[in-house]
């Protein structure tokens, strides 16, 4: 997770801020829904391996970071 607010931070510093503070709330679902999503509204360059981990750690419980898991995988296969 932190490695996404890194990669947001080199855009936007306020949304990195964002993501971390999830993180640090105990949260690290939503950190990952805001990592993600942030992601994908500032055109983050997300590895592929990278969004691979992110699949393989989300359920389908995982409403939030789900949905913008899907929702950024659609857009690097847009790109693409």
């Amino acid at each position: 997770m932190r490695e996404y607010a890194r990669r947001i931070d080199r855009v936007n510093h306020e949304h990195a801020v964002d993501v971390l503070q999830d993180l640090d709330s105990g949260e690290p679902t939503i950190a990952l829904g805001t990592g993600i999503f942030y992601a994908r509204e500032d055109g983050i360059d997300v590895p592929p391996d990278m969004l691979a981990q992110t699949g393989r750690e989300l359920d389908p419980e995982d409403g939030y970071a789900l949905e913008a898991y899907r929702d950024l995988m659609k857009k690097s296969r847009a790109i693409a």
